[in-house]
């Protein structure tokens, strides 16, 4: 991934993100649990002890972009975009929902010994509900 990648997605993210935290934010006194979208905890970070922090990787929760895994029988390609889109169209909060957790790494050179800024292989797992 080239830095300009990286940046444009950080910024991708980071403007959900903070749109769902605006959303917790405004309900924050409501009686009510407020369910949202997506899990708005997007970065990995590690904390210096100086305070100061190193961007690690990013993480999310979200529901599930690959409809091809989504059925019974195994991969279906054909059924993909109308399994993507029954799945979108579920209510937030619905127990149906079937949600992806997936990220990316991105190692600097204190956290790997190979060369710095090494990307690893993105991470999917699809979670459906029993």
């Amino acid at each position: 991934m080239r830095a300009e990648d990286g940046v444009k997605f950080v910024e991708s993210v980071k403007k959900a993100a903070e749109a769902i935290l605006q959303e917790l934010e405004g309900a924050k006194d409501a009686s009510e649990l407020l369910l949202v979208e997506s899990c708005p905890v997007r970065v990995i970070r590690e904390v210096k002890e100086d305070g100061s922090d190193v961007f690690i990787g990013d993480i999310g929760v979200t529901r599930c972009a690959h409809g091809e895994l989504m059925g019974l029988n195994g991969i279906d390609w054909e059924k993909k975009a109308m399994l993507e889109g029954k799945n979108n169209d579920l209510p937030v909060g619905d127990p149906s929902i079937i949600w992806s957790f997936g990220g990316e790494l991105y190692i600097q050179e204190s956290h790997s010994s190979s060369s710095p800024y090494q990307t690893s292989s993105p991470l999917l797992i699809t979670v459906r509900a029993s």
